[in-house]
């Protein structure tokens, strides 16, 4: 099992349906990444505290191939499967990946009879919970399409725009 997969520990007992925080699930996207620091680590998992594979020089490029939390996860020339943290790095080209979130504040309101509340910017993104007409979530960030959320547990998630709108 690669380093960074979630697990689930559990006594035995279980509903069948995950219980951890789903913004730590690898989503899919994809596109070109470049380096923009002196030098940089890729890493075994999303973490600093993952072995390091090796180091990139500044306008490296690499390719994309998911998200997790504020890690990109991508494929090195020699096949292999690395994370690089986003900071590091910025889009290279044409980026065919999920939208592109910069932070925002204020709160969001559903305003569709029910709202798909996910784990990341793309409808092909897990769902977490489902939220009704009338739910308000602070807002911590926003794309084109897509308005990323604070859920009441601290995590963030995200909602596509057509299903909520900026309130005071």
């Amino acid at each position: 099992m690669p380093e960074g997969t979630p697990v689930w520990i559990h006594n035995g007992q279980h509903t069948g349906r995950w219980e951890g925080d789903p913004s730590y699930g690898v989503q899919p996207a994809s596109g070109q990444l470049k380096i923009t620091v002196d030098k940089t680590n890729i890493r075994t998992g999303p973490s600093t505290g993952a072995f390091v594979i090796t180091r990139l020089a500044k306008n490296t490029v690499i390719e994309k191939t998911g998200v997790v939390r504020d890690w990109y996860q991508v494929k090195l020339n020699d096949g292999k499967t690395g994370y690089v943290y986003n900071a590091n790095v910025v889009n290279a080209g044409k980026d065919t990946g999920m939208d592109t979130i910069r932070p925002a504040s204020g709160r969001v309101q559903i305003t569709a009879s029910r709202a798909n509340v996910r784990t990341a910017p793309s409808l092909s993104a897990p769902i977490i919970q489902k939220a009704v007409n009338g739910t308000v979530f602070s807002l911590t960030g926003q794309g084109r399409e897509w308005y990323e959320i604070q859920l009441s547990n601290g995590y963030k998630a995200y909602l596509h725009q057509s299903v909520a709108k900026k309130v005071n």
